[in-house]
């Protein structure tokens, strides 16, 4: 890694809008995250997919038709593609997800240890990394 710093890190903090997390907020959060429906929907899916690949346009195409688009989408793996981490990095993912980033990691090589709270979701990773 470069040792010269980021122009984005030297934002003042009082120019970066905040807004306070209340327990509505968190209560809300939960409610979507927890949905059964899209979990259950994301589940069946995911059980009956072949290409469960990072960039299958299978797997999107048919999460959109079936409202879970989210948790599939690759647009997600933008947040971790311009790390420069090393070959065979151990990685620990908090919030797992239906798998997406998950998947995106484990097709990179890395070591993925992936923890997720909903039971149904953590499945709907495990389903979706099965065959790494």
């Amino acid at each position: 890694m470069s040792s010269t710093r980021s122009s984005a890190l030297q934002v003042p903090a009082s120019s970066i809008g905040y807004t306070p997390i209340t327990a509505n907020t968190l209560a809300s959060v939960s409610r979507l995250r927890k949905e059964p429906d899209e979990a259950a929907r994301l589940e069946a899916l995911l059980r009956d997919v072949e290409d469960m690949g990072h960039l299958s346009p299978e797997l999107l195409r048919r999460a959109i038709e079936q409202k879970c688009w989210y948790h599939v989408t690759p647009f997600r793996s933008a947040l971790v593609r311009s790390l420069e981490l090393p070959e065979s990095a151990r990685v620990l993912e908090v919030g797992c997800g239906g798998g997406a980033l998950t998947r995106y990691l484990g097709e990179r090589g890395f070591q993925v240890t992936a923890l997720e709270t909903s039971e149904t979701l953590a499945e709907c990773c495990r389903l979706r990394c099965r065959d790494l």
